[in-house]
């Protein structure tokens, strides 16, 4: 892979839960970074959940390693208003100048 790939902007969000102010918390996103990658549509199914058809689209998202540190599985992906839940992130070895974020489009985060 090349960086010429990296064609989409992505950001990625963490969430900060923050008291509602009636003993309750409310769940702010925050721009955690902005980058560049690659993301591509990998697999898609349907399923029934409590009898509604509820459809899962994978994503592989791959990017520069040095720019997306300290992105964990708690975190979602912005992408051309979408919303994607982070399910992992991983690199091939310590060296590898890339990281892959496998994410679910369209899941409640």
């Amino acid at each position: 892979m090349n960086v010429g790939e990296m064609k989409q902007r992505i950001i990625i969000e963490k969430k900060t839960e923050t008291t509602d102010g009636v003993g309750g918390f409310t769940a702010v996103w925050s721009t955690h970074v902005t980058v560049f990658a690659r993301v591509e549509s990998v697999s898609g199914n349907e399923r029934k959940f409590a009898g509604r058809l509820q459809e899962e689209i994978t994503h592989v998202i791959t990017c520069r390693s040095k720019s997306v540190l300290n992105t964990t599985a708690e975190m979602r992906v912005s992408f051309q208003n979408r919303l994607f839940q982070i399910k992992s992130v991983f690199r091939k070895n310590e060296l590898s100048e890339w990281t892959t974020i496998l994410a679910v489009e369209g899941v409640g985060t």
